[in-house]
Order: structure tokens, then C-alpha cells, then sequence
């Protein structure tokens, strides 16, 4: 059966509403093309930051799944299925084009790298951030020059930020779409990762970043609603004011392209809506499990819950009505209105964190690295991490060794154990030292570090460390040669990439 070619204009930061209050708004073009497309009004992402909803999106996954934590996020795990590279199993050629430069970095083993020569001139991976124009004239070039016999997905990541052009970028890349004649044959999307605070927040970016946080600090609907316009052969416009979710997007284009969604999916099929889809509960993270201070929101139907975690751990759940109040100006604590709504909150939070327990467990547990249970009598567990984290680390090692009594040891101590586990919460080499401070104050016969994505190792850690962090990026290196100096400079200096603003 034919496949369709796919084209994905994601917008960056675009709220689902136009507005002159800033330029977060949706672009006047993607009004005028939801009128002839399928246009989703409200649809909510996992989560406010930029690889952390890309990343749900296309495994149709629940970012809180996809990562302990921000430092260690790997970008494929075995047991997630990721859109692009279905297509690829199904004779897709595939094309990311990514504004950013971290975004091409922890993505890269996702989309892949464009080859160089459909790079417009002076444009290469070194260059921080890459203008609406940038990624435009790289689309053309892939127009232009690529062959379009096989089915082929274009992902162009444009940012609304600072462009006042941005409508007239995107009307252009609809028009040379539509001028090389493959806009009828073809699955046309257009959405945006999240939203953007809303004017009245009053949000000041620089104070956020002393803090800790960027514009995902807030979960209100102006921050975490995005738009979605699909645009397929045979479309009949619509628009639908109904919640639905990012992790619907890959199913929905599963079944309008002729691929088989993967059972490990966790969204469904929004053009054909079943009773569970409307019933359901939508989950929003600003942070990883392993990560305090964090916030999660919660919507079901008309009622949302915020939960906020401060860095103590220290839980605050508030609760509203958008239907009574829909500028979450009247949060409210818990009373018996929202009691099952509570309930199915507080079932939802323990079914994701048995995900991780149950993943770590299984990954951990294979490894020949691990100790046999009987060379353990006593075993303490190493970390520095969120409470929620350090008791799933206890409940899966306890269920690989059931014998053994685990106590977490962080100071100097003067018990002796047979074992001791660190748990590893980052991929960046240099993050190491503050970990082996916390092994050096403790006594043990072995030592063994666990990495929060499930990999176990047993000697060399740090160095081990800086040879994964290359070879991460080993394909940019690739890519551009020049950025082998880039990379070493940024390793020697300890220096990671600045966030976007």
C-alpha cells in the first residue's frame, strides 16, 4: 500500500491563540491553512520544554517516561518506538531540519543528519541558532534536489520567538510545497511543542534562570495548549475545541499513512475518537523524575489539579474548574468536588512510577555486571537525588536481590558493606566528580555505578563517561569536521550548551 510523503512544520513556542501581546502567537498563515485543514484547538503537550515534548511526541509516550533526568537524556530507549525511525523501517527517507544546536545534538540518532549537500552556503551545525530563513532555504534545497522517489518525511523546526517574519516563512514553505506539486498527495502537519506564559503572568526569563527555570516553570493552559492542523488527502476542514494530546499526533499519522502504530504507543487515533480518548487523564511535566523543584498538571475534562514539588520534596496540590474558571486565576485547595478526580490522579502517578521502577529493574537485572545475590549480605545504595527516585532505585534493586537489605548512604559512614551501588543521573563526564566524592566517604568491598537509564559499569567509569558523550555526537562529527574542535574545546572547558530563550 502507498505511503504518503509527510510534511512536519513544528512551531516553536506558538501559542494556540493569535494574540498582539507578544510574538508567541499563532502565525496569521497557520490560521488561514487550519480553514482548509483538520484544526485541533486544544491540544495538550507533555511537557513546556523543547526535547522533552519533541521527544514525546514521537514515541507517543509520556515525557515523564522518557528520562530520570534532563542530564541524562539518551534520546532511544528499547522500550519506546520512535516515529522516524518506523518510517525508515518502512522505506522512508527522512530529513530533521532543528533550529537549535543542543536540540540537532540529542536528536540526532532520532532524525539523523541532512546530508551536507543540501546545506545552503555558511550554514553548518556550529551555529547556535539557526534563523527561520536558515531552515526555509534548507528545505528548498531538499525540494530542489532531492530525488522524492521513496517516501519521505521533511521535519522542519522553526522557532516563533524574535521573528516577526515567521507567518510569511511558513506560508512560503506551504507555497513551495504546493508549487512542487505534492501537497494533495501528501500528510501536511503543523503544531507547536507548547505555549508561552501569557503577558499577565508577568514572567521575567532572566529572574526564571536564577531559579532554575526557563518558561516552563508555569503549567497554565496558555503555556501547555498547542495547536494542531492536519492536512491529508481527502481532508474536510474541521475544527475541534476538544482536549486532546501530543502523544495522539504519531498514532493519528500512523493510521493516515498506512503504517502500523506500534503497540507500545501509549495515544490513539484523534480523527476516529474512541470513549477512552475523551475520558481520559492529561499529564504535563516540567521535569524529570529524578529533578526538584518540578510542577505536573493534570486535566480531565474541565478540571485540572497543579501539583508542585519545591526542592524539599514538599507536595502542594491545587485544583480549579475551567469551566468557571478558565484564566486559572482561582486555584483552590483539595475538597470533596474533586475527589475522584484526586483518586485517579494519585492511581495515574503510581502506574508511571511502577514504568520506572519495572524499567530499571529489567535493565539492571539482565547485566552479567551485576553481582550474584549470594556475595550479597549488605548493600548500600549511593545518589544524590529527588526522594520520589531514590525509593524506585530501592524498590528495583530490591526486587532483583530480595534478600538483601538496602540503606542509602550519602556521608562518611562507619558501617562496612559488602556492596555498594551509585546511581549515575548524568551523561556529562564532568558531573562525575561530585558522585565519587559521595563512593569516596563510603565503606565497601566493590563499588558499582548505575546509570538511571538502565546500563551498568564496572571500571573506568569517568573515562567511559567522556568516550559516551563523544560518541553521542559522533555523527555531527561526521557531519562537519570542524566541530570536532568545537566538541573538545566544550569538553576541556566543562562548558554545556546554553538553553533557549
Amino acid at each position: 500500500m502507498k505511503h504518503p510523503h509527510l510534511f512536519w512544520i513544528l512551531i516553536d513556542s506558538a501559542r494556540n491563540y493569535q494574540t498582539d501581546e507578544d510574538d508567541r502567537g499563532l502565525p496569521q498563515s497557520v490560521v488561514d491553512f487550519a480553514q482548509e485543514s483538520h484544526f485541533f484547538k486544544n491540544v495538550i503537550t507533555s511537557a513546556p520544554s523543547t526535547v522533552q515534548s519533541i521527544s514525546s511526541m514521537m514515541t507517543s509516550s509520556p515525557s515523564y517516561l522518557l528520562a530520570r533526568s534532563y542530564n541524562n537524556f539518551r534520546g532511544q530507549l528499547s522500550c519506546f518506538d520512535y516515529f522516524p525511525n518506523m518510517l525508515k523501517k518502512e522505506g522512508y527517507d527522512v530529513f530533521g531540519a532543528i533550529y537549535f544546536k543542543h536540540g540537532r545534538e540529542v536528536m540526532s540518532n532520532m532524525f539523523g543528519m541532512i546530508n551536507k549537500s543540501y546545506y545552503p552556503n555558511n550554514l553548518s551545525h556550529r551555529k547556535e541558532v539557526w534563523e527561520n530563513r536558515d531552515v526555509y532555504n534548507l528545505f528548498t534545497n531538499i525540494l530542489d534536489k532531492h530525488h522524492w522517489k521513496n517516501p519521505t518525511m521533511c521535519y522542519l523546526h522553526f522557532n516563533v520567538r524574535v521573528d516577526v517574519n515567521i507567518s510569511e516563512v511558513v506560508q512560503d514553505t506551504l507555497d513551495r510545497i504546493r508549487e512542487k506539486g505534492l501537497m494533495d498527495d501528501s500528510v501536511v502537519v503543523i503544531n507547536s511543542d507548547h505555549g508561552y506564559p501569557s503577558a499577565d503572568k508577568n514572567y521575567n526569563f532572566e529572574e526564571g534562570l536564577k531559579q532554575g527555570w526557563g518558561h516552563d516553570k508555569y503549567l497554565t493552559n496558555d503555556n501547555i495548549l498547542t495547536p494542531l492542523v492536519l492536512h491529508y488527502p481527502g481532508v474536510k476542514p474541521a475544527v475541534v475545541e476538544e482536549y486532546v494530546a501530543t502523544i495522539d499526533i504519531v498514532p493519528t499519522l500512523c493510521e493516515l499513512m498506512n503504517i502500523t502504530p506500534s503497540t507500545k504507543f501509549r495515544g490513539g487515533n484523534i480523527l476516529q475518537p474512541a470513549e477512552h480518548l475523551a475520558k481520559r487523564l492529561h499529564r504535563t511535566d516540567n521535569r524529570y523524575i529524578g529533578q526538584l523543584p518540578s510542577f505536573t498538571s493534570y486535566i480531565l475534562d474541565q478540571l485540572k489539579c497543579i501539583i508542585e514539588k519545591d526542592k524539599n520534596n514538599y507536595e502542594t496540590y491545587s485544583f480549579t474548574s475551567l469551566l468557571d474558571d478558565p484564566k486559572e486565576q482561582a486555584y483552590r485547595s483539595f475538597s470533596e468536588e474533586f475527589g475522584l478526580f484526586r483518586q485517579a490522579i494519585l492511581s495515574d502517578v503510581q502506574k508511571l512510577n511502577n514504568f520506572h521502577r519495572d524499567f530499571l529493574k529489567e535493565c539492571w537485572g539482565k547485566s552479567d555486571k551485576m553481582p550474584h545475590a549470594n556475595s550479597l549480605k549488605t548493600a548500600c545504595i549511593i545518589m544524590s537525588s529527588t526522594p520520589d527516585f531514590e525509593r524506585i532505585t530501592r524498590e528495583a534493586l530490591q526486587i532483583i536481590y530480595p534478600e538483601v537489605t538496602f540503606n542509602f548512604t550519602r556521608d562518611a559512614s562507619s558501617e562496612e558493606f559488602d556492596f555498594a551501588f551509585a546511581i549515575l543521573e548524568s551523561e556529562v563526564p564532568w558531573h562525575f566528580t561530585t558522585l565519587k566524592k559521595l563512593v569516596a566517604g563510603v565503606k565497601s568491598r566493590k563499588t558499582l555505578y548505575l546509570d538511571n537509564n538502565g546500563k551498568v559499569y564496572s571500571g573506568f567509569v569517568g573515562l567511559k563517561l567522556y568516550l559516551e558523550f563523544f560518541r553521542k555526537r559522533i555523527a555531527l562529527v561526521k557531519h562537519d569536521k570542524l566541530f570536532l574542535l568545537e566538541l573538545i574545546k566544550r569538553m576541556f572547558k566543562k562548558k554545556l550548551l546554553n538553553p533557549i530563550r
